[in-house]
């Protein structure tokens, strides 16, 4: 049963990187507005069992609910922490393998979605990671099991998620797909996503 964790930073402290060019008020409900979008790709995936939810965010957690998706609020404030308590939640309810998402793709479609998922299928050991556009961060990062390897989220997370999935002598895949591929964190982000 694969789980997709959606880790959402507070709102007020979402895009932060955007200051340039949006005010707190408009990253905030950009913030609403790419965690209903990824929420609604999700619904439409019969390969994902179920969703969770990782945010302190009340306003966030509620949409999840509108979806029908279970929340959990953790405080840590390392993103691999929360990402592990997210972990412990889904495998308590027979999680077996798990895909990791931001909320910032905003060129993820379904069809992108159930195409990662597709390639992971089976049973045997598998990690999956998407890289970003420079190639260093991972902006998808799909494990089975569940608990494969430890959360490296962070600079050069790429290269350290394939490294720990060697280590683990786990088969490991790369998918490049530019749904996948774009995260919206800087003012040249967002101009090309505008334009």
């Amino acid at each position: 049963m694969t789980w997709l964790l959606i880790p959402a930073k507070h709102s007020t402290l979402a895009k932060s990187r955007l200051t340039p060019v949006l005010g707190a008020e408009a990253r905030a409900v950009l913030a609403r507005l790419l965690l209903a979008r990824l929420l609604s790709i999700a619904a439409q995936s019969a390969e994902v069992a179920e969703v969770l939810v990782i945010s302190e965010d009340v306003g966030l957690q509620t949409i999840a609910r509108l979806f029908g998706y279970p929340t959990i609020s953790d405080p840590a404030p390392d993103l691999n922490l929360s990402l592990e308590a997210g972990r412990d939640y889904a495998l308590a309810r027979g999680c077996t393998s798990l895909l990791v998402l931001p909320t910032d793709l905003p060129w993820l479609t379904s069809q992108a979605l159930v195409a990662l998922l597709r390639q992971s299928r089976g049973s045997e050991p598998q990690i999956t990671i998407a890289r970003d556009r420079q190639g260093s961060g991972t902006n998808a990062l799909f494990q089975r099991p569940a608990g494969a390897i430890p959360f490296s989220f962070g600079p050069g997370s790429a290269q350290c998620h394939s490294a720990l999935a060697r280590r683990a002598g786990i088969p490991l895949m790369e998918v490049m797909d530019p749904a996948l591929s774009f995260d919206l964190d800087s003012p040249e982000d967002w101009a090309r996503l505008v334009a």
